[in-house]
């Protein structure tokens, strides 16, 4: 895979996670740069303890989560509470934010990280334990850090963008 001259990251990131891994060696191999493993950018964790946890009692925990309850419950001992969970993606944005200071970074992540980006990044408020928007699968999200506007703040430069998936023919550009 070749990019084109509008994706030129300095520092390729991937979650630990199977599909986005998978994903960013493609990238990283037509971009000429090695992968940083980051588990902090991996999605809400469920414990490899919840074997036992039927669909029924997974959707019933989410749901209360989705009401504004239980965000310390956890699903099984080893599963991420939604706190644990919004805790972790929010310092791990900010680290790496930090450690790449006036860097392109390309991270690749999942859906969860990116809805938590816009509490982490823009102060977004949150619906209940959601950020109310639904990233795309494989869609792009870009952040800039911007003194542009008076004082140096986050500002999202595109979300959900899915362009790069279309091909010539499909009325790709």
């Amino acid at each position: 895979m070749k990019f084109d001259a509008e994706i030129s990251p300095d520092v390729v990131i991937a979650s630990t996670y199977q599909r986005a891994n998978q994903t960013a060696a493609i990238a990283s191999e037509g971009l000429g740069l090695a992968i940083i493993d980051d588990q902090a950018m991996q999605e809400w964790r469920i414990g490899s303890d919840a074997t036992d946890v039927t669909h029924e009692q997974a959707l019933a925990s989410w749901q209360r989560v989705c009401m504004g309850e239980g965000h310390d419950e956890r699903l099984s001992p080893l599963t991420e509470s939604h706190n644990e969970f919004i805790a972790r993606i929010d310092a791990a944005l900010l680290r790496i934010a930090d450690e790449h200071a006036g860097k392109a970074v390309l991270v690749f992540t999942h859906g969860g990280v990116v809805s938590r980006s816009f509490v982490t990044f823009m102060g977004l408020p949150q619906m209940g334990p959601l950020v109310n928007v639904i990233p795309r699968h494989t869609a792009l999200t870009e952040w800039i850090y911007s003194d542009a506007f008076g004082s140096p703040t986050w500002v999202l430069g595109r979300y959900n963008d899915a362009t790069h998936l279309l091909s010539e023919g499909a009325g790709g550009q």
